[in-house]
């Protein structure tokens, strides 16, 4: 999935305002590619169809055709982790920006990957909040480690 521009809060004659402006340390016309698991492809394929994009091109409007803001948003998420049976979880949009991002590391994937597509600014705040994750790095490349030399036929003998 493309991202190319997010909402954000600012304060203009002493009022909270929505706008759509570029993505967090990105500038005007850059983006950020985000895999997404099959099911969540086949969901917006499905929700194109029977809806399609605002008037202003945008996967996400409210009924009235307008933005989607936070506020909004929220509500709407918060019904949808009832219906689906959760109404006792406190889950929010974040927890699934989380859920992801802990399964990508546990799973094995890189720092540098799941930090790109999070979009944070460098890999070191990727490391600070899930760092942890990945306490078997050292197996993994021991692992990694053994099959390369012994692709290479490369052997070490005890004397």
């Amino acid at each position: 999935m493309r991202l190319r521009r997010q909402f954000v809060r600012v304060k203009r004659d002493g009022v909270w305002k929505a706008e759509l402006s570029p993505l967090k340390a990105r500038e005007e016309g850059e983006w950020r590619d985000v895999p997404i698991p099959s099911f969540v492809e086949r969901a917006l394929r499905l929700h194109l169809r029977d809806h399609g994009v605002g008037e202003d091109g945008y996967l996400l409007h409210a009924h009235h055709g307008g933005h989607v803001l936070d506020s909004n948003y929220r509500t709407e998420f918060r019904r949808a982790v009832i219906k689906a049976g959760f109404a006792d979880e406190s889950w929010t949009a974040h927890t699934l920006r989380r859920v992801f991002a802990s399964s990508a590391i546990a799973g094995g994937l890189s720092l540098l990957e799941v930090s790109r597509w999070l979009g944070h600014a460098t890999i070191q705040i990727t490391a600070d909040i899930y760092g942890h994750l990945t306490p078997d790095a050292g197996a993994r490349m021991r692992s990694v480690m053994d099959g390369a030399l012994a692709a290479a036929n490369v052997s070490c003998a005890d004397s």
